[in-house]
């Protein structure tokens, strides 16, 4: 199963280290009981250079939104300032691109404005950090 988690500038260190740690111990674990690494875990960022997650710790991704190709799950992970997030169309797109060809998406805390900003929540059940909702809800209906 291929999954790509999304980094951009200022995202939330644990929305990225957080998802990719644990499919990356699911597949050592299988791995260790002599079966086939169930994930392929890739970072992919808007070009192939460093970001700075918030704090200032760099990470540098594995391949870019565009290249990534067909993705069994799309992660979009949040951050403090999602709203500059939100409002790089360029990004926007390359993760709606991403989207379009992933069989499922996915959002870790703020990341699901991302995927609002997208169309991608209306009618769906979603849920947010527990002090974003109400201006989640706003924007979105579902």
């Amino acid at each position: 199963m291929r999954i790509g988690i999304v980094v951009f500038e200022q995202v939330d260190l644990l929305d990225v280290g957080g998802p990719y740690e644990v499919l990356l111990t699911a597949s050592r674990l299988v791995e260790r009981d002599g079966g086939e690494a169930p994930f392929e875990v890739l970072t992919l960022g808007l070009s192939g250079e460093p970001v700075s997650a918030y704090g200032g710790l760099r990470l540098t991704p594995q391949s870019t939104l565009a290249r990534a190709g067909h993705l069994d799950v799309l992660v979009v992970p949040g951050a403090i300032g999602i709203e500059e997030v939100v409002g790089d169309s360029e990004l926007l797109e390359a993760i709606g691109a991403a989207a379009g060809r992933a069989s499922v998406v996915a959002s870790v805390c703020t990341g699901a404005f991302v995927l609002g900003a997208l169309g991608r929540l209306e009618g769906r059940p979603w849920t947010t950090h527990w002090e974003d909702v109400e201006a989640l809800a706003a924007r979105t209906e579902g």
